[in-house]
């Protein structure tokens, strides 16, 4: 089925986290696209459910390993679904933030990734130190160009996370633009930034920072 399917768009679609269910299955089984290199997903309400299912389709290795863009934007990993029967799945809202970021930490995870957008999913501060810790093991981050993490009540805490991860310099060596907008980062936030920045260690090849 679609064996030479490259680019998928099914955003906007209030596929829920049962939506989000099926569309991995079909991504993932054997006679799943293989050739899939840009997948949009965004503004589906898929929530804490969606992004661990996803999540744990990314980190098996099952995921089409040529994937270089994914925009799973404004699904509200941090907020369960009504329809989603939390207490059966043994769920919680922190499992949502960080799954994403767990899955990329994986050695399975696509490799190939550059651009990723988490924009409006309330990731917090759990997620940010995921995503941190996906940074700092040069797996799946390592090639990324262009990370969206707009509007995600990272924090201080969480950006510092972020930034601490980047500070290695060799993680995210093609990182051209990063999206840190409306994250209440603070002053503790900011300074962070400003000494990663100054330090000429990372970040070589930024072209914008908002």
């Amino acid at each position: 089925l679609l064996p030479n399917l490259e680019d998928l768009d099914i955003s906007m679609n209030n596929m829920k986290w049962s939506g989000a269910s099926c569309v991995v299955t079909a991504l993932t089984n054997n006679e799943g696209p293989k050739t899939l290199k840009r997948f949009y997903a965004s503004k589906n309400g898929i929530g804490a459910e969606g992004a661990a299912i996803f999540g744990e389709a990314l980190k098996s290795g099952s995921f089409p390993a040529d994937l270089q863009v994914l925009d799973l934007s404004s699904n509200m990993f941090g907020r369960g679904n009504v329809d989603a029967v939390m207490a059966e799945n043994d769920l919680s809202i922190e499992i949502g933030q960080k799954a994403i970021g767990e899955a990329l930490s994986s050695n399975k995870a696509p490799r190939n990734l550059t651009n990723l957008n988490l924009a409006g999913n309330n990731l917090n501060i759990i997620g940010a130190e995921a995503l941190g810790d996906a940074i700092w093991s040069i797996t799946s981050l390592l090639n990324i160009k262009s990370l969206n993490l707009k509007s995600n009540n990272l924090e201080s805490k969480g950006v510092i996370s972020i930034f601490d991860a980047l500070d290695q310099g060799n993680c995210t060596p093609y990182l051209q633009h990063l999206n840190l907008s409306y994250n209440f980062i603070g002053e503790e936030g900011a300074v962070k930034i400003g000494q990663v920045l100054g330090s000429g260690r990372c970040l070589y090849k930024l072209e914008s920072l908002d």
